[in-house]
C-alpha cells in the first residue's frame, strides 16, 4: 500500500491578489502532483474606505484562468475599460485600445469587491482562510517557523513548515528576517473619489496626462463613482503645498485637456474635493525574495510605480508562479525552484526599471524635464539607490 505523503503546512500572510493567487496556485499544484499541504491565509481586517489600485488590462483574464477564477471579471460587479486615452510626450492625444485583443476584456475594478472574491474563491477551493488576523511575532524553529498570530483579539500559535510574505508595503515577514532593501525611487499618489449621481455606468477609457510637476490619472469606477489621481514626489507636494485639497484641484483646473476629458467622460462638472487620499507608490526590490522555508510575493517582494499600471497583474502572474515553486520545491525537496522564482522577479523588475525610465523620460520632453522629471532620470535615482548588489544565494 502506497504510504500517505508527509503533511507540509504552509502560511500565506496577506490576503491581498498576490496572497490569494498563490494560495489558488499552490492548492492546484498540490492536487495535480498528490502533495498533502495544509494551507492557511491569514487576512487582516479590512480598512475603512475606499481600496486603490482600479484597472486591469484584458491579458489579467489568462492568469486568472489558470488558477479557476476568470469569471470574477464580468460587468455585474466590475465596469469594462477599452483602453486608455493620453496626452504624455506632447499636445497631441494617444490612444491604446484593448478592443481587438483575444484574451479577454479589460476592467476598472471595484476593488474591494474583486479582494471578496478572490478570498471567496480560496475558500471554495479548499484554502483555510484566518479573518481579521495579524502575525505580531515570529521565531525560526528547527524546521519551519512558529508564527504568533493576533485573530480577533486572541492569540493563535501556529507552526508552518513554510511561510509566504504578501503583505504588500508592510513587508510583516521578511521586516522580521532583516531582509535588504532596495529603493529605486518614490511618489506620492494624491486621490479623490467623486460620486457621479445620476451618471449611467459605462464602458471608460483610463484618462492620463503628463504635467509640470507630475502626471494625471482618471478614471470611471463602478456604482457611479470616479477617480482622479495626481502622482508627483514630496519636493512637490512641499513646494506646492498640494497635499491640500483647495491646491490640488486648482492645479487639476489648470491640466486644460485632462480637466476637461474628465468632466466630458464623467458626465458631470468636477468639484472641489473634501479630502485627499495620499498614496505612497514605491519602485523598490528586496536583495532576496526566497530563502529557507520562505518566500516574498507581490509587493512584498517588489513594487512598482502605478506609471506601469501593472500592479495587480504583476501580483497576480507573480503569486502563480510563486505558488508553483513552493509545489516544486516540496515535491523535488529542493530549493531550486524557488531561486527560478526569485530570478523571474529580478528579471521582471529589471524590466520594469527600463519601461520606468523609458515612460518618464518621454513625459519630461513635455517639461523640457523640470523639477520633478529630472528626478526620475536613473542618473538622478542611482543616488537613492542601494548599491548592494541582488544577490541569489
Amino acid at each position: 500500500m502506497k504510504s500517505k505523503p508527509k503533511c507540509h503546512s504552509v502560511v500565506i500572510v496577506g490576503g491581498g491578489p498576490a496572497g490569494c493567487a498563490t494560495a489558488l496556485s499552490l492548492r492546484t499544484i498540490s492536487i495535480d502532483l498528490e502533495l498533502n499541504l495544509k494551507i492557511t491565509l491569514c487576512n487582516a481586517p479590512v480598512k475603512s474606505g475606499p481600496a486603490i489600485g482600479e484597472t486591469v488590462p484584458p491579458i489579467l483574464n489568462q492568469y486568472l484562468r489558470e488558477i479557476n477564477v476568470e469569471h470574477i471579471l464580468d460587468e455585474r460587479n466590475h465596469l469594462p475599460c477599452p483602453g486608455s486615452i493620453s496626452v504624455w510626450q506632447n499636445d497631441a492625444p494617444g490612444y491604446n485600445d484593448f478592443l481587438f485583443t483575444p484574451v479577454g476584456r479589460g476592467f476598472h475594478l471595484n476593488r474591494n469587491t474583486f479582494n471578496q472574491q478572490l478570498l471567496h474563491a480560496c475558500i471554495t477551493h479548499g484554502v483555510h482562510v484566518l479573518s481579521n488576523s495579524r502575525v505580531c511575532n515570529m521565531n525560526k524553529e528547527r524546521s519551519g517557523y512558529r508564527l504568533l498570530i493576533n485573530r480577533e483579539k486572541s492569540l493563535v500559535n501556529m507552526h508552518c513548515d513554510f511561510v509566504v510574505d504578501a503583505t504588500g508595503y508592510n513587508r510583516t515577514i521578511v521586516n522580521k528576517l532583516n531582509i535588504a532593501q532596495n529603493t529605486l525611487d518614490k511618489v506620492m499618489s494624491l486621490c479623490a473619489f467623486f460620486a457621479l449621481n445620476g451618471a449611467k455606468a459605462k464602458a471608460a477609457h483610463t484618462i492620463v496626462s503628463s504635467a509640470e510637476n507630475g502626471w494625471w490619472y482618471g478614471t470611471q469606477l463602478p456604482q457611479n463613482k470616479a477617480l482622479i489621481s495626481f502622482c508627483t514626489d514630496t519636493q512637490e507636494i512641499k513646494s506646492k503645498q498640494m497635499s491640500s485639497p483647495k491646491n490640488w484641484f486648482k492645479h487639476l483646473r489648470n491640466s486644460e485637456w485632462f480637466h476637461k476629458q474628465c468632466i466630458t467622460q464623467f458626465d458631470t462638472e468636477v468639484s472641489l474635493p473634501d479630502n485627499l487620499c495620499i498614496r505612497p507608490c514605491k519602485s523598490d526590490i528586496l536583495s532576496n525574495v526566497v530563502g529557507p522555508n520562505w518566500l516574498a510575493v507581490g509587493d512584498a517582494a517588489s513594487s512598482y510605480d502605478s506609471i506601469s499600471s501593472a500592479g495587480i497583474t504583476k501580483s497576480v502572474i507573480h503569486g502563480i508562479c510563486a505558488g508553483k515553486s513552493i509545489g516544486m520545491a516540496v515535491c523535488e525537496q529542493s530549493q531550486h525552484p524557488l531561486f527560478e522564482y526569485q530570478q523571474r522577479v529580478f528579471n521582471d523588475f529589471r524590466h520594469y526599471v527600463t519601461q520606468h525610465q523609458s515612460q518618464y523620460a518621454a513625459g519630461g520632453a513635455r517639461f523640457n524635464y523640470g523639477g520633478f522629471w529630472r528626478r526620475r532620470n536613473i542618473f538622478s535615482l542611482m543616488d537613492n539607490l542601494d548599491k548592494r548588489a541582488i544577490s541569489t544565494e
